[in-house]
């Protein structure tokens, strides 16, 4: 095997290496001459850079007197006109490059709007540019102390109704809000309303959304540049509502056999009331119940009463009368003071015994002066309602104490005896 020995002197010999060197050597040359000369030569071009956000830097004077700037969020962008060859700027964006308010004077003595001279430098390791221009090159930007109130959202939905209808009082989903912003233009808001605007007549409760809109103390519309809402826009409910006049009536507790409760007898003031509601709730109601009233609470003496006035879910008191008044009249009615001596139990479970450690209790009867007067003492019976009484022992249990046999009398307040329950041995 014929064996092949490398001799650099002899490849160096070879016109076809030479050429093929020489070619490559020159080509390599050329490029790096290329790139170099493109670099440092005239052949310099243009680039504009925009959405350049603005820093603005206040003296520490400012920042000491709680100032702080305030602009719009579009005017704090800027454009740089920069120059450089063609391999460079292909290289630059936006964050390469950082543009800087100036506060025109050490000292700012006052809140207003103030003029910001625009300086723009390099951001970044990329150097060989040149900066031509900046645009604009002065920003005007407000100086203020920070300012946060909140406000009542007030009514001004403008509509018309169909005059069989009342119209309830406008809801708005946000009853409330927060507005930040310079101080100076804080003061200037009066009242924040709700301002909208319907066509049609209004039949039935709508909702539609309502623009918030500032309003200064000549009624002017305040302009809200510079400050920030918690909300633009809030839903406003405007309730179309039925109306209807009730009679107002009264339950009792405890009421006697015999006692009737008559207008002559009882007397409710008002008698009526007029409210207003959805139409399907108004509909279906007839009367205004009041709460019910116990006859252990009323004697001659003690016969004149006021209860509210309630009225359902999503109904208005027209009237504006919260309480009715009650007036009893008993003439021709007598108290008088007897003591029961007889005890029943009611509801004793049967592994227990109850005795009364009490003898008797004084009471008062109400009645005709009639039929008081025939009263016995065994006419009288404390009933004692042992439900979910599981312990034993002393404890002082409220009675009941009921007329037997006597038409139109009741038992006048509230007793109690000391009663022993004991297990069964």
């Amino acid at each position: 095997m014929k064996k092949y020995n490398f001799n650099l002197n002899n490849l160096f010999q070879n016109n076809k290496f030479l050429m093929l060197l020489s070619f490559l050597l020159s080509f390599t040359l050329w490029c790096i001459i290329s790139i170099y000369s493109a670099q440092f030569d005239g052949n310099l071009e243009t680039k504009l850079i925009s959405d350049i956000q603005i820093a603005i830097n206040l003296s520490d004077s400012a920042k000491e007197n709680n100032y702080h700037a305030f602009f719009n969020g579009d005017s704090l962008k800027a454009q740089i006109s920069i120059v450089a060859n063609r391999l460079i700027l292909g290289q630059i964006s936006k964050n390469d490059i950082q543009v800087v308010a100036n506060q025109p004077s050490d000292t700012i003595n006052y809140p207003g709007y103030y003029d910001f001279e625009l300086a723009a430098k390099r951001n970044s390791n990329i150097k060989d540019y040149k900066i031509e221009s900046i645009a604009p090159n002065f920003i005007k930007v407000m100086i203020d102390r920070f300012k946060v109130e909140e406000f009542e959202i007030e009514d001004r939905i403008k509509f018309k109704s169909d005059p069989k209808f009342t119209v309830g009082r406008t809801s708005f989903s946000n009853s409330k809000i927060s507005i930040s912003g310079p101080e100076s233009k804080i003061k200037e808001i009066d009242k924040v309303c709700a301002v909208g605007e319907f066509n049609d007549i209004l039949k039935k409760s709508t909702t539609l959304s309502s623009k918030i809109v500032l309003y200064n103390k000549n009624d002017e519309v305040v302009d809200p540049e510079l400050l920030t809402l918690s909300f633009y826009e809030t839903e406003a409910t405007i309730p179309i509502l039925l109306s209807k006049s009730l009679p107002i009536s009264l339950n009792f507790k405890n009421q006697p056999e015999g006692f009737e409760a008559t207008s002559e007898r009882v007397k409710i003031t008002p008698s009526t009331i007029e409210i207003a509601g959805p139409e399907d709730i108004i509909n279906d109601i007839t009367e205004i119940k009041l709460n019910s009233l116990d006859f252990n609470k009323i004697d001659p003496s003690h016969n004149n009463f006021e209860l509210p006035i309630d009225l359902p879910k999503g109904c208005r008191n027209l009237n504006n009368v919260a309480l009715a008044n009650i007036t009893m009249d008993l003439s021709g009615y007598i108290c008088r003071t007897m003591s029961v001596t007889k005890f029943n139990f009611s509801n004793l479970s049967e592994d227990k015994q109850a005795s009364v450690g009490t003898a008797s209790i004084s009471v008062t009867i109400v009645g005709p002066e009639s039929a008081v007067n025939e009263f016995k003492q065994e006419d009288l019976v404390a009933q004692i309602d042992l439900k979910d009484k599981s312990y034993t022992g002393y404890k002082e249990i409220p009675v009941q104490v009921n007329p037997t046999a006597k038409t139109g009398c009741w038992v006048f307040g509230e007793y109690s005896a000391n009663v022993s329950i004991k297990q069964k041995s």
